[in-house]
C-alpha cells in the first residue's frame, strides 16, 4: 500500500502528472510549488468544512464557520476567566508547583528540564577557567524580576540592584576575573528580604544559610518567582471590588458577542425562568436585542441589575413593601422574590434540575452547594425527628446544640446523596445512645426514632420535604433581605452552616443577575400569555 502521508505523495484523486511529477516520476519544478502533504490538505480544506449551531424552538440550524467557533470559543474562555476572578472570593493564582500534581506527566516533564538546565549551570561554573554565560542570563533575569516587585516603591534601591546587575559592568567583571558572584547573590538575597511578604521569610533564611552558588541562584529565581505570585495575588485582593463592577461590565459586552453567533437559544435558562416567574398579562412586548424589555414581567425587574455581593445585605434598610405579584415595591434595581426563589431553586437535589446555560460558569459552585444543601437538610430532618421521638431534648438546648454539630462532623465526609443515605441507615442507634446512653435498643422510643430516621434513609419522609422548603425559603429570603433575613426554627442549631451556604449562593446569584438580569427580563417579556 503507498504511503499517502509523506510530504511527496500525491493527494487522493490525482494523478502524478497532475501533482508536477513526469511520466518517469520524476519531481517537475513548477512556479510556487512544493507539494502539499495531508496535513496541507487539511489545512486548505479547513474553511470548506461545515458546522452548524443546532436550532431549539423550531429554528433551522445556524451556520457556523471555523473562524465564528474560535472566536466564540475565547469568548467563552475570557469571559469564565473574569468571572471566577470576580466570584471566587478564594481566587488566587498558584506556582505551578503547587497546582500540578506530583504524578502528572507536565509536572514530571517541567521538574526534568528544570533540573537538566540547572546541572548545565553547575557545568558551567565547575569549568576552568569558569564559564559565565548561563549565570549572566540568570542574573538579567533577576534585574527583570525586581522591576516588577520594585518598581513605585523603592526607585532607590532598583537604580542601585541596576547599576550592579548592569551587563556591561558584569561582562569587563568576567573579561578581568574579577566577578564576585557570591558577593552579586549576598545583596540580592538582602533585597528580597526586605520586598518579600512574610510567607517568605523562611525561604529568604534558607537562601542566606546555603553554600553552593548553583542552589543558591535556583533558590533566588524560585523565590522571585513566588513573590511575583504574592504580589500579584495582593493585587487581586486590594482591587477585588473594582475586579466585580468591571466583570459584570466585561461580561455583558462578551454575552452581546456571544448572542450575536447563539441568538437566543437558551432553552434551559427559560424553561427555568418559567417555572418560576409567569409570562405577564397582555402578550409579549417590544424588546432591544441588547437589553431588556421595557414591560416588567411579574416577578422579574427589566430595570438595572443590582451591584455584586453584598449588596442586598446593605439595600434590605431600604426595601419597600412587598407586592401580591412576589415583586418589591420601590425596589427598582434589586432581585425580585420571584427571581430568588427560583436561584434558590437551583440547589433541590430530590429532583434536581438542569442548571440553565447561562449559569453554566458557576455549574460546579451548585453542585457543590447542593451537597452543603443535602448535608443540613439532613441534619435539621434528624434533630427534628429526634425531638419529636425523645422530648426530654427540647428543653435541653446545649445539648441539642452538641448533637447538631456532631451530625454535621459526621455528615461532612459524605459528597454524594448515596453516601448521606448510606450513613442514615445506622443514625438511628448513635442519636439515641447519644441522647441517653442508658436507653436499650428496643423499647418503643428506640424503634420510633429507627423508623422515621429510616424513612428519611428510604426518601419516604414527609418531613424531609418540609425541611429542605423551609430551607429554600431561608435562602430565598436571604437574597432579598440580606442579614435581615430571618432563618427557620428548624435550622437554629444550624445557623453558621445556613449562613455561610446563603453566602455563597447570594455571591453567585447576585453576579448572575447583575449580569442576565434585563437579559431574563426579555426572555420572559417575550413569552405569550397562556
Amino acid at each position: 500500500m503507498p504511503d499517502n502521508t509523506r510530504r511527496d505523495a500525491a493527494k487522493p484523486g490525482t494523478s502524478g502528472e497532475q501533482q508536477g511529477l513526469g511520466k518517469d516520476g520524476e519531481h517537475n519544478e513548477q512556479p510556487g510549488g512544493q507539494l502539499e502533504g495531508l496535513w496541507g490538505l487539511l489545512e486548505r480544506y479547513q474553511q470548506e468544512i461545515e458546522m452548524f449551531l443546532p436550532g431549539v424552538n423550531g429554528q433551522p440550524p445556524t451556520p457556523l464557520s471555523p473562524a465564528t467557533l474560535e472566536r466564540v470559543v475565547r469568548t467563552s474562555e475570557n469571559m469564565a476567566l473574569a468571572h471566577e476572578i470576580a466570584v471566587n472570593a478564594d481566587f488566587k493564582l498558584k506556582s505551578p508547583s503547587e497546582e500540578e500534581s506530583e504524578q502528572t506527566v507536565h509536572g514530571v516533564v517541567r521538574r526534568t528540564m528544570h533540573t537538566a538546565y540547572w546541572n548545565l549551570v553547575q557545568e558551567d561554573l565547575s569549568r576552568d577557567p569558569p564559564s559565565y554565560e548561563l549565570a549572566m542570563k540568570i542574573l538579567t533575569d533577576v534585574k527583570k524580576s525586581f522591576k516588577v516587585l520594585l518598581r513605585g516603591n523603592n526607585e532607590r534601591a532598583l537604580a542601585r540592584l541596576n547599576g550592579m546587575l548592569d551587563e556591561e559592568r558584569i561582562q569587563q567583571q568576567v573579561e578581568f576575573g574579577t566577578l564576585d558572584i557570591r558577593s552579586i547573590t549576598n545583596y540580592v538575597i538582602e533585597l528580597m528580604g526586605k520586598a518579600c511578604a512574610m510567607n517568605r521569610d523562611n525561604e529568604v533564611a534558607a537562601l542566606k544559610r546555603q553554600t553552593d552558588t548553583v542552589a543558591i541562584l535556583r533558590g533566588i529565581m524560585e523565590t522571585l518567582d513566588n513573590m511575583k505570585i504574592d504580589m500579584a495575588n495582593y493585587i487581586l485582593h486590594i482591587t477585588h471590588i473594582q475586579v466585580m463592577r468591571s466583570s459584570i461590565d466585561y461580561e455583558k459586552e462578551k454575552f452581546n458577542e456571544l448572542k450575536q453567533v447563539c441568538g437566543d437559544n437558551f432553552p434551559l435558562t427559560l424553561e427555568w425562568l418559567l417555572r418560576h416567574i409567569p409570562p405577564p398579562a397582555g402578550g409579549p412586548a417590544g424588546h432591544d436585542d441588547n437589553t431588556a424589555a421595557s414591560t416588567t414581567p411579574a416577578g422579574a425587574a427589566a430595570t438595572p441589575a443590582p451591584a455584586p455581593a453584598g449588596a442586598a445585605a446593605a439595600a434590605a434598610d431600604q426595601e419597600g413593601d412587598q407586592d401580591d405579584d412576589g415583586g418589591v415595591a420601590g425596589a427598582s434595581n434589586e432581585m425580585t422574590p420571584a427571581m430568588a426563589t427560583a436561584y434558590a431553586a437551583l440547589l433541590d437535589y430530590i429532583t434536581p434540575p438542569a442548571i440553565p446555560e447561562l449559569l453554566k460558569l458557576d455549574q460546579d459552585r451548585f453542585y457543590q452547594m447542593r451537597i452543603e444543601a443535602m448535608r443540613l437538610c439532613i441534619c435539621a430532618t434528624v434533630l427534628q425527628l429526634t425531638v419529636s421521638v425523645m422530648p426530654v431534648l427540647r428543653d435541653q438546648t446545649d445539648k441539642r446544640q452538641e448533637l447538631a454539630d456532631k451530625l454535621m462532623v459526621l455528615f461532612d465526609g459524605c459528597n454524594s446523596k448515596e453516601s448521606v443515605l448510606e450513613l442514615l441507615e445506622g443514625m438511628w442507634a448513635f442519636v439515641l445512645k447519644f441522647v441517653d446512653e442508658q436507653q436499650p435498643l428496643d423499647t418503643p422510643m428506640a424503634v420510633a426514632l429507627k423508623y422515621q430516621i429510616g424513612k428519611v434513609a428510604a426518601n419516604d419522609s414527609p418531613v424531609y420535604p418540609i425541611i429542605w422548603n423551609r430551607l429554600q425559603t431561608t435562602l430565598a429570603s436571604v437574597l432579598t433581605k440580606g442579614c435581615l433575613a430571618p432563618i427557620h426554627s428548624c435550622y437554629q442549631n444550624l445557623r453558621p452552616q445556613v449562613k455561610a451556604l446563603a453566602g455563597k449562593l447570594m455571591r453567585v446569584a447576585e453576579h448572575n443577575y447583575a449580569v442576565y438580569g434585563d437579559y431574563y427580563a426579555y426572555l420572559i417579556n417575550r413569552q405569550p400569555t397562556a
